[in-house]
């Protein structure tokens, strides 16, 4: 066995094999093949592609290449949810702590902003104290005792995909569905999360553009999760316009304390949020308790409060009542059956489903009444409690977000920050607000990074007062932009009049 055998194979469209897949990552990180080899092979899988299986084997041999980490010792059905990428996308942040609250164990490892994507550990680290450098066994504790975690990638996790990705960057071979999927699975495969929730980000400011190659994206990666022995589900979320309000770091911390105190909550992004706590749930294994444990019959239809660390249910809040559902219901998922001309036909636009769950599965009362209760849990505050425990338990300044409740203060916070009013430039409806230029926006006023080692700035960014399809009159403030620098907030200026489109003859119809 050798790479130019490998290379020939793959360059005329075959399939390789699990150990001609193994041969390559082992020897790309003992440095035996060279980097142009590997190059030509990327090359060679951009332009033939690569079935699922190979797909699989190729993540897994990427997994392997440095730590896993184990988290049966939760003996619980751990639940990841990853994006993959947008602007404004700040739903870990509010998803974690509604699913921990709920019962359900999350273990995340986030990344860091680059170029117009935001991090969610960018996010993190403008709240004072808060440290994600964490230790496995820290890791571990976080689960049991708090129901979830959010930790930086450590350096060992996944260093083939590192070595790959640096190669695809610079040889035209990013655009790549079986490397792009490889490379997002095998870090959550190595991550130690048992199912796994994906969101993939469709539209102007996500790297995938299109529908189609969303929809692409998102079976190769559940076929991935399935012949891994994991279970996954997806949703095609839109990335047309930014998701929220805020677009920054501290800033999207402030609305993330807006949306769980309940102060104030952007539809689009409620609608999301929704959607990928109920499929966290419906991968949990509370949702196997909920019905198939006999039980719960003796509950007074209730469902309690978990403990994580006694892994049992405390008497307070009724939340809901057990409706009937299909036997088994849990059980009958659908992975790699999925034809992805099938998916999304019916869905909306704001958030497009991708079934992980047979439409005759489960009764869609269950269903509703499961959004309902997640719903609740945002709106009676106990979601905010659980972040607030989370924040601290990872050595967060609690005074600080709570600060983060009070308008006045926040203003305290950014009296030293330069800032910007964006104005309606004439009367009329909001009808676009470009993703992907709010990024370049939000990267030039120093909210993102261009290179990993760049430093960002925590407060720079933009918070937005009006969204797309709000009605305006000319001069109106659609939204406010901060920056530490005058040059950079005339230059993201310049940007997000290019950005916002105000329509007056949709003004007009009304």
């Amino acid at each position: 066995m050798n790479i130019i055998e490998i290379i020939e194979k793959k360059k005329h469209g075959l399939v390789l094999s699990k150990e001609e897949i193994y041969f390559t990552i082992e020897g790309m990180m003992n440095g035996t093949i060279k980097d142009y080899q590997i190059s030509a092979l990327l090359m060679a899988i951009c332009l033939k592609g690569m079935n699922a299986q190979e797909t699989t084997d190729l993540t897994l041999a990427m997994r392997y290449s440095g730590d896993v980490l184990d988290l049966s010792s939760i003996g619980m059905t751990v639940v990841d949810k990853h994006s993959t990428g947008g602007v404004g996308d700040k739903t870990t942040l509010i998803v974690g702590p509604i699913m921990a609250e709920l019962g359900v164990p999350v273990a995340k490892m986030s990344g860091r902003g680059l170029g117009i994507t935001g991090g969610t550990i960018d996010k993190l680290d403008s709240i004072p104290g808060f440290s994600s450098d964490v230790s496995d066994e820290k890791f571990m504790e976080l689960i049991k005792t708090v129901g979830m975690v959010d930790a930086a990638q450590t350096k060992n996790l996944a260093p083939a995909d590192k070595y790959l990705y640096a190669l695809r960057d610079v040889t035209g071979t990013v655009d790549s569905i079986p490397l792009i999927a490889s490379s997002i699975m095998s870090k959550k495969l190595a991550s130690g999360a048992d199912a796994i929730v994906l969101d993939v980000k469709c539209g102007s400011g996500a790297f995938m553009k299109d529908e189609k190659s969303a929809k692409q994206l998102a079976k190769t990666m559940i076929d991935i999760a399935y012949l891994a022995g994991k279970e996954c589900t997806a949703i095609i979320s839109d990335m047309n316009q930014p998701l929220g309000y805020a677009v920054g770091n501290l800033l999207e911390v402030i609305e993330v304390v807006q949306f769980l105190t309940g102060k104030r909550q952007n539809n689009r992004l409620l609608e999301l949020v929704i959607r990928l706590c109920r499929e966290m749930y419906v991968l949990s294994d509370m949702f196997e308790w909920l019905y198939k444990d006999e039980a719960i019959k003796h509950l007074d239809r209730r469902i309690h409060h978990f403990n994580f660390e006694s892994k049992s249910f405390s008497d307070t809040d009724i939340i809901m009542e057990c409706p009937e559902i299909y036997e088994d219901a849990y059980n009958r998922r659908a992975y790699s059956d999925i034809n992805p001309d099938d998916i999304l036909e019916q869905a909306d636009p704001a958030v497009r489903f991708c079934e992980s769950i047979k439409d005759d599965a489960i009764d869609r009362r269950v269903i509703d009444r499961l959004e309902g209760i997640i719903y609740d849990f945002i709106q009676g505050g106990r979601a905010y409690k659980k972040f607030k425990e989370f924040i601290a338990a990872q050595g967060g300044d609690v005074r600080f977000i709570e600060s983060l409740e009070d308008d006045e203060k926040v203003k305290e916070i950014f009296a030293n920050e330069l800032s910007a009013q964006i104005t309606a430039p004439n009367s009329g409806i909001i009808t676009q607000m470009d993703a992907e230029l709010f990024g370049r926006a939000s990267l030039e006023l120093g909210a993102g990074r261009i290179t990993k080692e760049a430093d960002i700035d925590p407060l720079a960014g933009i918070m937005l007062d009006k969204t797309v399809g709000d009605k305006v009159e000319k001069g109106e403030v659609i939204g406010t932009i901060y920056s530490a620098e005058k040059e950079k907030i005339k230059n993201a200026i310049n940007i997000l009049n290019e950005a916002i489109l105000v329509s007056e003859e949709q003004y007009n119809k009304e």
